[in-house]
């Protein structure tokens, strides 16, 4: 029923941009089909093996050894900070993209058509401290109209990245990982499965000895392979540039970055030894639009001994620029021995900008008429990152 109302709507309103059912013509009988999407979900998973100590092993069981613990994937193409669960759905920047890429549809019922998807590829920009990084992203979208039938639907292509000495049919080479979540190290869209609605997928990596390990930031060429035997079996998008941002065309590159998790960590001035702070940014439980952004100053007074400061604020998601109160306390003694602590007293103000995962520029400013003792100052300090946490990199 919904098929025949589409097609009279079709009829009926034979407008600029309402697509004929001619757009979804039936492809013939292709008895060999069955075995080029066999022989790619094979090369799928052959793909999927882990790397062990330079040896191909199968993916983990459900139930991982006590001993596992997360490890850095050294396979990554992008900094694990940049991207989090959903992907985006609005393709930004510059975009590189194929409007009528011919995929293979099915209606469920063993025959084949062809519908026309747009597939757009673009990169988003993330933290760099070293070099230019960023996350390439792709997104097949349905045309509006055929959006969400699950009566008659396009198939996942097999995908082929060309990039250096690597061509589009270099064995087992050219293949690409596509997740539609990020962060992920053997999740894979396996080929002809149903594309209902429009998605976002993320580009990655294989984690297979004998894959190649892609950067995106260069430039590459994308292939679908959508199977047929007969009329329009790939569809290309070639040219992507090197990622070389510009205020202009990747402004965010540019932009502080945003306060997350990642930035959790001990932070030290090299210049100023026997100093540091350590940085904990964490949810508020049942919130889920805020962070909590706390931190710890050692320092030292005027005469060198130890001092320590702290302070917490809560931002929206999404903050660049953390502005908090400063404190401190006075009493008490080691080990809980001595007097009572006194209630936290405000000493001043702070700013927090993240210009990328490794560095840190605090900004200070005490407030007049401090106790004498307490140390008072104002200015800008840039900090380093120490190390990562728990192996999780935030670049």
């Amino acid at each position: 029923m919904l098929r025949v109302a589409r097609i009279l709507l079709a009829t009926l309103i034979p407008v600029a941009g309402v697509v004929q059912a001619a757009e979804r013509p039936t492809e013939p009988a292709d008895a060999s089909r069955a075995t080029r999407v066999a022989e790619a979900r094979s090369a799928q998973t052959l793909m999927l093996q882990r790397r062990t100590g330079g040896v191909a092993a199968s993916a983990p069981s459900a139930a991982p050894s006590p001993e596992a613990a997360p490890v850095l994937n050294a396979l990554r193409t992008y900094p694990p900070s940049c991207l989090a669960d959903p992907l985006p759905t609005t393709p930004s920047g510059p975009l590189y993209r194929n409007s009528n890429v011919q995929l293979a549809a099915t209606d469920g019922a063993g025959n084949f058509l062809r519908e026309a998807v747009t597939i757009t590829i673009w990169r988003v920009a993330c933290s760099s401290a070293d070099t230019w990084n960023s996350a390439t992203l792709m997104r097949i979208d349905r045309q509006s109209q055929y959006e969400g039938d699950d009566e008659i639907y396009p198939l996942f292509p097999a995908i082929d990245i060309a990039q250096g000495a690597v061509g589009f049919d270099t064995p087992l080479l050219s293949l690409v990982r596509v997740a539609t979540e990020p962060n992920t190290v053997i999740s894979d869209v396996a080929v002809d499965s149903p594309v209902v609605f429009s998605t976002t997928y993320v580009l990655e990596n294989y984690p297979y000895d004998g894959a190649n390990a892609f950067d995106f930031n260069l430039p590459f060429s994308a292939r679908f392979d959508n199977q047929f035997n007969s009329g329009v079996r790939y569809s290309t998008i070639n040219g992507i540039p090197l990622y070389d941002p510009t205020p202009a065309n990747y402004p965010e590159a540019f932009l502080d970055l945003p306060v997350s998790g990642y930035l959790s960590t001990n932070w030290y001035d090299r210049t100023k030894p026997g100093e540091g702070l350590v940085i904990q940014v964490y949810e508020a439980p049942g919130n889920t639009t805020s962070l909590v952004f706390f931190f710890t100053w050692f320092a030292f007074d005027d005469n060198g001994t130890p001092f320590w400061f702290f302070g917490q604020a809560t931002v929206p998601r999404g903050t660049r620029v953390v502005n908090a109160p400063m404190g401190y306390l006075t009493g008490g003694g080691f080990a809980g021995s001595g007097g009572s602590v006194s209630a936290p007293q405000v000493w001043g103000t702070t700013t927090f900008r993240f210009s990328d995962c490794n560095t840190l520029q605090l900004g200070f400013t005490a407030n007049a008429g401090l106790p004498a003792g307490v140390p008072s100052a104002s200015g800008t300090r840039e900090w380093t990152r120490v190390a990562s946490v728990n192996n999780l990199a935030c670049e």
